[in-house]
């Protein structure tokens, strides 16, 4: 019975909502939060997300889970990028899981010294299961002896359902460099982000119970980042320190609700973090369901990330997180959210390597400077081999 309520009020009600999962290690997950991410660092990225939220809520199960593989690269010649991800996510007693193929695409256009849009685009094909043996229902309950009866309910509807799917987005990214007024000064790697996207754009029919009004809903997403580099003063081509960035982000959601009635809700995020060194960052988050208003609160998180292994070949970086569950259910009731990544660079490993022609033909297309935001090379050349991970992986 623990989550027989629960799952009653997600299939049934007449007026409810539903909420894509979401991973609070945005930095590591940043094409599930907008495919036009997507090949935006170009070499080949490869990423294991793992979110395990509420353990102690179903123990004899498993916690909600989720979990996300993804593959993307880009080519900084062509202004593309491309890649594939796997999406699985499991959810109470009833086992309600979900699993999804993504394909994203993106195209990436020059708009100033040192700034681009980026426009993503994803196709995705859904599966949608339910166990109904693993769920209690009233008539089953009886006063003295408990769970002894058949139901009446069983089988109910369908147990799996198959959809397809799309997500969009649009992104800008730009460094300050761009607009001291000198066309001289080097970038410091310095920059701001702002993103928005619309997912579930289909609103596929999916309904376990053979309800027609029942579909996936829309989420919409904007988003905005600020890096900024604290202690690096470039000089010619040397930088004097390898910099320490601190990043300010924020997060909106809106989720629509479940069935075709009027209503929607929302959810607000807010991260901070700072590469400690040149290896390892330190993060804290805050998301609320309604914006800043105090019993609204959901979590308080904090997450670490480190770079476990850098070499000439690739990069291995880590990232861990914990979600402290400020919300009505509390600590007590659901010991928390741990997310567990893996994210996996190899450099050089990118769309459509080209020809020394084709290479001259490219640069000429590229303004000068913004070949800085699409390749990241010229950074090893500043930081002579000590690059500080955060120049990649933050938003």
């Amino acid at each position: 019975m623990k989550l027989f309520y629960l799952l009653s009020a997600v299939a049934i009600s007449n007026v409810c909502w539903a909420q894509d999962p979401q991973f609070t290690q945005v930095y590591l997950s940043k094409v599930y939060l907008n495919p036009a991410y997507t090949g935006i660092n170009n070499d080949l990225t490869i990423s294991n997300n793992n979110r395990f939220q509420w353990g102690k809520v179903t123990p004899q199960v498993a916690p909600f889970r989720t979990h996300d593989v993804s593959a993307d690269l880009g080519s900084p010649w062509l202004g593309i990028g491309t890649g594939i991800s796997f999406f699985y996510d499991r959810e109470g007693e009833g086992n309600l899981t979900t699993t999804s193929v993504r394909v994203p695409v993106s195209y990436y256009l020059n708009v100033g010294k040192e700034s681009f849009i980026s426009f993503g685009l994803q196709g995705a094909f859904g599966h949608k299961s339910i166990d109904w043996s693993k769920l209690v229902f009233s008539d089953q309950l009886d006063p003295i002896y408990g769970n002894i009866n058949p139901s009446a309910a069983l089988p109910w509807g369908v147990e799996s359902e198959n959809y397809l799917n799309f997500n969009a987005g649009v992104l800008y990214q730009a460094n300050y460099s761009q607009f001291n007024g000198s066309s001289q000064k080097k970038s410091n790697g310095s920059r701001f982000t702002i993103g928005i996207a619309m997912h579930n754009m289909s609103k596929a029919k999916v309904s376990l119970i053979g309800n027609s009004d029942s579909y996936v809903p829309r989420r919409y997403t904007v988003h905005g980042f600020t890096n900024i580099t604290l202690n690096n003063k470039a000089t010619g081509d040397v930088a004097v320190k390898v910099p320490r960035i601190l990043s300010i982000g924020g997060i909106w959601e809106g989720h629509q609700s479940l069935l075709e009635s009027p209503g929607s809700f929302n959810t607000t995020s807010f991260v901070l973090s700072y590469t400690i060194n040149s290896s390892m960052l330190l993060g804290l988050g805050y998301s609320n369901k309604q914006f800043l208003k105090r019993k609204s609160s959901e979590a308080f998180s904090v997450n670490f990330i480190i770079l476990a292994q850098q070499t000439k070949g690739f990069d291995v970086v880590l990232g861990t997180n914990y979600d402290f569950t400020l919300a009505s259910l509390g600590m007590s009731n659901t010991m928390g959210t741990i997310e567990l990544s893996i994210v996996i660079k190899l450099r050089g490993v990118r769309l459509t390597p080209p020809s020394a022609t084709a290479k001259m033909e490219a640069k000429k297309k590229i303004k000068k400077g913004c070949e800085n935001l699409f390749d990241d090379m010229y950074r090893d050349q500043i930081y002579r081999g000590k690059v500080n991970f955060g120049m990649y992986y933050l938003p």
